[in-house]
């Protein structure tokens, strides 16, 4: 371990060689003299101050166990991190966005094992939060140094002077850690602290023989300092490998992220693997973080006021900083008096006590309003939820459902006066991949207690409790008791829905401990209120559970009456196929329809779960025939959703040769055959980049907005059954690689390091540095372990603290979008596929139209608007007032339009030149139909007959084949009017 030192020594410039801390005192003993009749007496002595070095004085100090040492002090360094993240992120401005981050990385070595915590510090004016004669006062084990002692704010932190704590684990886990053969054990491994300037090295000596302990601090200087790196606080905690269980500290650390969505988290294990819970809910900037004079008693403003450090400081200026009622105070006589004057009268303290609560000198009442209480989150129950849906989802869990409640609570202790608020909030997680029958995450002040501790528990009675339904009252002196009683147990036997984690949180400004080791606490001011919102969570089938039970115990499941009503539906649409069009659902409509049902059964769950079921019940589904009007299985498993006439929105479109085509899936049958080339790409603006080059070699461009929808996936296999040639373009990110994933038969051309290399574009001036980490990291390392991802491209996209990535737009830009297409889209698409079908992009020349009957058809049109002007503006008159009320909706606009067409034709024959051209067509196409001999049927060959019969909606114009109306009347043509 010294080797390791004086390697990191080499880096660094001493300050300074010893400690100047003056020695500690010893206790003042005094001798007892006493006459010993039996000589086979001895006594001892040993020091108070000496219990502190010792697993049983620890655990009587902090309440937790010799096993959980470590992690509480890993959970202290990480307190202290978010705090410091929540305090300075609420005084910054408002357009600075700054993500707080949190670093854990353990180290592993033959004898030891170091806990590194660190936090992102960009603070410019916190450059020095850590001197050293600062580290000398909070190092002073004979005295508090604390920012947090008798400041009831909300805050995380056992003690206020937890890295005492700290320092003193390592010592005592070492020697009582020792083997049976050892009589003690030696320890002199430091508590590094690190900035961006300095290293600090904190040492604890203890001398067992006369009973002294002191602390010696060391500071050295940096060299080298870069003004471009990030300024950080770290803290590197060294405990015995014998006394730490590693599984157990990353599931501490794990359940650690849970309660605060708001940090961004990176864990690195022994073995260097990288865990990264990124920020999901930002810090609310806003908030206020000040005590008030309500959450105290005179003897504790007292104590506050005679342990402030400063005795030259105002009390004006105290109190405008620590007491919202002070912020609005005008000076007077007594606050203007130094607080080394105020210390020394306690009547002037009692009358500072007193003006703080006059309303007329500060306009602030009362903290009657639990809204007042302030939290650096947002506490909207639907954006709570949402972020903490989101952590848990990070965690890995597969959630079925999620239910939350939360509430602000407000307590007055009618014997002091002391007003307390506080925030409960309860999640129930319904999952489908946790082991556990019950999984429970506790956090006082959003903070987890190590070792699975609860605060939830007190004497029997504490929490009183009733059900809506039963309306019956009941009592239990822990939180577990309400738990199992709705079914949540650890006991497999209680345990009626397994499977589930449970969140709790308390958060309060000021929290009474029962204990000198602040490990049991005053339940009563919070009682009523976690119990009726823990009750609200759980009951009605767990709250976030997809199943019930009935009065016999029997489970009523959500996703079986879900399944029931889609079969129900799907034999509908069979006996009536035309439920597809007049009654069209999408996934939501079936959600909403059923929630009624499921109400009944007393079963809730979110739209977003019912949702979800959708697809994996049509999977499951008995493909089923109609014959003789009796449902018959095919034998196939699993329907379409468009069988039930269930229709996902339309997100993708296709670009071909000028227009645009939705990627729906009525279109998908006429699409599927669009172009010889296909190129899926992520974003619509690099259509447009490449829509002329795409036009011009009859490439079909298909653009997503994203990840694939179902259509688009559709589209994709059909087109390459029927030839087409289809490549994925995305970028070049850990989200590029994850959509390409989504299509694993669909090759990807995406951008990759060979794409800058062969296009000559330098990677530094393309690249960008992420600020987060992407959802998709997961889906594309298991690209990346199944070799769809080559060991440098995966290198490059982990590179930087949250990844790196190349965006198509950036390459473009450098290369020039006629450099891209056509040094890189064109011998990608040549390298990939070698013999195409080009027939898919070019338009099928059955045959050409004369030029005479193309210029003949151009001047039968212009004469038949000029002969039909008056008519189409009348009947536009008659459509632009249409009067509802006296005629009706329209019903068929298409029959609608073929009465218009018959109109506008009568008025066109009255036209002399219009009749002539209709007598001389009509000879002709007889003269012809004779010439060639041709079996073309023309039906309602009489001209009035055709007139007569055009209010049937089943009218057809001419009949003639499709084509050629088509060709006719669009006048589709290869040949150029003009060069005729």
């Amino acid at each position: 371990m010294a080797e390791y030192i004086d390697d990191e020594l080499k880096s660094i410039q001493p300050q300074s060689t010893s400690a100047e801390g003056s020695e500690i005192m010893d206790e003042i003993e005094h001798d007892i003299s006493l006459e010993i009749t039996d000589p086979s007496v001895i006594f001892s002595s040993h020091k108070t101050t000496m219990d502190d070095l010792t697993s049983r004085g620890m655990e009587t100090r902090i309440g937790v166990v010799k096993e959980y040492l470590p992690h509480f002090g890993t959970k202290e360094l990480i307190d202290n991190s978010i705090d410091s993240h929540e305090t300075h992120q609420r005084s910054q401005d408002n357009d600075k966005d700054v993500i707080p981050g949190v670093r854990v990385q353990i180290l592993k070595e033959p004898d030891i094992i170091r806990i590194l915590v660190r936090n992102s510090n960009p603070y410019p004016h916190e450059q020095d939060i850590f001197t050293k004669e600062k580290l000398r006062r909070i190092f002073d084990l004979d005295r508090f140094y604390s920012s947090k002692r008798y400041q009831f704010r909300i805050s995380r932190g056992a003690l206020g002077d937890a890295l005492k704590e700290i320092l003193r684990i390592p010592y005592i886990l070492a020697v009582e850690g020792c083997q049976d053969n050892e009589i003690t054990a030696d320890w002199n491994e430091p508590l590094i602290i690190r900035t961006l300037q300095k290293v600090f090295y904190v040492t604890l000596h203890v001398d067992r023989l006369k009973q002294n302990r002191e602390c010696e601090v060391k500071e050295y200087q940096v060299q080298n300092i870069c003004d471009d790196r990030e300024n950080f606080i770290e803290v590197e905690f060294r405990v015995p490998a014998s006394s730490l269980d590693l599984a157990i500290l990353k599931n501490f650390l794990i359940d650690y992220t849970t309660i605060v969505p708001y940090i961004d988290f990176t864990f690195i294990d022994e073995d260097g693997m990288v865990s990264r819970f990124c920020q999901v809910q930002p810090i609310e900037r806003n908030w206020t973080n000040m005590c008030s004079i309500y959450y105290y008693t005179p003897h504790e403003f007292s104590e506050f006021i005679l342990g402030l450090e400063d005795d030259n400081m105002t009390v004006h200026r105290i109190l405008r900083s620590v007491f919202r009622e002070g912020s609005n105070m005008k000076k007077t006589e007594l606050t203007s008096m130094p607080i080394g004057q105020i210390k020394r009268n306690p009547v002037l303290i009692r009358q500072l006590y007193e003006q703080l609560h006059d309303f007329s000198m500060n306009h602030l009442g009362p903290i009657s309003d639990p809204s007042k209480l302030s939290l650096p989150f947002n506490t909207n129950k639907r954006v709570r939820a949402d972020a903490l849906r989101r952590r848990f989802e990070q965690r890995g869990l597969e959630i079925s459902d999620l239910k939350y409640k939360s509430k602000f609570g407000y307590h007055k202790d009618e014997k002091t006066g002391v007003e307390i608020p506080f925030f409960f909030e309860i999640a129930v997680v319904s999952t489908t991949n946790l082991a556990n029958n019950l999984y429970y995450v506790e956090s006082l002040n959003s903070s987890v207690m190590p070792g699975n501790y609860s605060f939830m528990r007190g004497p029997e009675g504490t929490f009183r409790w009733e059900t809506r339904s039963e309306k019956y009252r009941y009592s239990s002196g822990s939180i577990f008791q309400i738990f199992e009683h709705f079914g949540y147990s650890y006991d497999r036997k209680k345990c009626k829905k397994p499977h589930t984690l449970i969140f709790v949180n308390l958060v309060s400004p000021k929290i009474s401990y029962r204990s000198y080791g602040k490990s049991v606490i005053d339940l009563r001011p919070f009682a009523s209120v976690i119990a009726e919102t823990t009750v609200k969570a759980c009951s009605g089938g767990g709250g976030s559970h997809n199943t019930k039970y009935d009065d016999q115990g029997n489970k009523i499941s959500a996703t079986s009456i879900f399944t029931e009503y889609l079969i129900k539906r799907y034999k509908e649409v069979l006996l009536n196929p035309g439920l597809k069009k007049t009654d069209r659902w999408n996934t939501s409509t079936p959600v909403y329809r059923i929630r009624p049902t499921l109400q009944e059964h007393g079963i809730n769950v979110t739209r977003r779960y019912l949702q979800s079921l959708v697809k994996g019940i049509c999977d499951r589904i008995p493909e089923l025939k109609l014959v003789d009007g009796q449902f018959v299985k095919t034998g196939k498993i699993g329907i379409e959703r468009e069988a039930l006439g269930i229709y996902e929105a339309t997100r993708a479109h296709i670009h071909f040769r000028g227009k645009i085509y939705d990627v729906s899936f009525e279109a998908l049958e006429e699409i599927k055959r669009i172009a010889t080339f296909v190129m899926i790409i992520e974003k619509a603006g690099i259509v447009e980049l490449l829509a002329p080059y795409a036009d011009q070699y009859g490439f079909a461009l298909c653009y997503t907005g994203g990840f694939l929808t179902d259509n688009a996936k559709k589209f994709s296999k059909l087109a390459n059954q029927e030839g087409a040639k289809v490549a994925i373009l995305t970028d070049g990110d850990v989200t590029g690689r994850a959509i390409a994933g989504e299509v694993p038969d669909i090759p990807r051309i995406g951008i990759s390091l060979d794409t800058l290399e062969k296009l000559g574009v330098p990677i530094e001036d393309v690249a960008e540095n992420l600020d987060k980490d992407s959802p998709h990291k997961n889906l594309a390392q298991k690209l990346y372990y199944q070799g769809l991802i080559l060991e440098e491209d995966w290198e490059f996209l982990n590179s930087n603290e949250h990844g790196r990535r190349v965006e198509i737009d950036n390459v473009i830009g450098y290369a020039g979008t006629e450099r891209f297409w056509n040094e890189f889209i064109l011998p990608s698409f040549a390298k990939l596929f070698g013999e195409v079908n080009y027939n898919l992009s070019l338009n099928r020349t059955e045959y050409v139209i004369l030029p005479e009957l193309t210029i003949l058809n151009e001047l039968a049109r212009k004469k038949g608007i000029e002969a039909a002007t008056d008519t189409v503006k009348k009947i536009e008159s008659e459509y632009a007032s249409y009067d509802i009320a006296s005629h009706g909706f329209i019903s068929d606009i298409t029959l609608e339009e073929q009465k218009i067409e018959k109109r506008v034709m009568e008025r066109e024959l009255d036209d002399k030149n219009i009749q002539w051209l209709s007598e001389r067509l009509e000879s002709i196409t007889e003269e012809f139909n004779q010439r060639i001999n041709s079996t073309l049927i023309i039906e309602n060959e009489d001209k009035n007959e055709r007139n007569e019969d055009i209010d049937d909606p089943e009218y057809d114009e001419i009949n003639i084949d499709d084509n050629t109306k088509d060709i006719i009347s669009e006048n589709h043509t290869r040949t150029d009017l003009k060069e005729q």
